[in-house]
């Protein structure tokens, strides 16, 4: 729900609304900190890829503030859990400390042939395979097996792909620290909420991680017995 509508359902001015949403951003910047698990895992296959956060249309008018500005995230595809991180460049010194933070050891990994990634020690690593597909040729492959199945004999990255516009249509800043929040947001609606089957099952989840985060001092129940009666 954007902003505005969430204004207009609770009645309340723009600026408290602002800030109650970047509360619920720091929640999942807190619960990304303390409990985040990488996805993947022995014999899952984990998209990873690498994009601009924004630049300008044909590269013409102001330069964005953010055009330089590199976003690196991964999906696995039998659970579709997934990340995204902001990093300084898409080299390989900056990319390996993510893979080995977010993506499992014993995972399947797919990617184009960037330079580093064709460079990177896999094996050294813990990832068991890693399969690239270079696109400016195809946009898949099927090297993986024979048969007709998309997932998981195709070998391509659409998938994380895909990503990228959901991931561009939720940063609403381009703050580099407001930007970190919103990848943040991602990672955990990918891990905790995503695969749950409504959107009360997720607010009720998501609740529950604020009550995690902030548990509070007392039992309500006790607080409304002990609150003195005004007759």
């Amino acid at each position: 729900m954007s902003v505005t509508d969430a204004m207009d359902w609770v009645n309340v001015s723009e600026h408290t609304a602002v800030d109650w949403y970047n509360f619920c951003r720091e929640v999942c910047e807190v619960i990304i900190s303390n409990q985040w698990q990488p996805i993947g895992g022995p014999n899952t296959f984990v998209e990873i890829d690498e994009s601009h956060l924004c630049h300008r249309k044909y590269y013409r008018g102001k330069i964005l503030k953010t055009e330089g500005v590199w976003v690196f995230g991964g999906v696995c595809r039998e659970t579709g859990e997934g990340f995204a991180v902001r990093v300084p460049n898409r080299e390989l010194v900056s990319l390996r400390p993510c893979i080995e933070m977010f993506i499992a050891p014993g995972s399947i990994v797919m990617s184009d042939k960037w330079s580093a990634y064709m460079e990177m020690p896999w094996a050294e690593m813990g990832i068991t395979l890693h399969l690239p597909i270079n696109h400016t040729e195809e946009y898949s492959n099927r090297d993986l097996n024979d048969s007709d199945d998309d997932e998981p004999g195709l070998i391509h990255t659409n998938t994380i792909e895909r990503k990228w516009r959901e991931v561009k249509k939720r940063v609403k800043s381009y703050k580099l620290d407001a930007v970190d929040k919103y990848l943040c947001e991602f990672s955990f609606r990918s891990q905790f909420l995503d695969h749950l089957p409504n959107k009360t099952l997720a607010f009720l989840a998501f609740i529950e991680h604020v009550k995690s985060v902030y548990p509070g001092g007392f039992k309500l129940g006790l607080s409304l017995v002990s609150v003195p009666s005004t007759g």
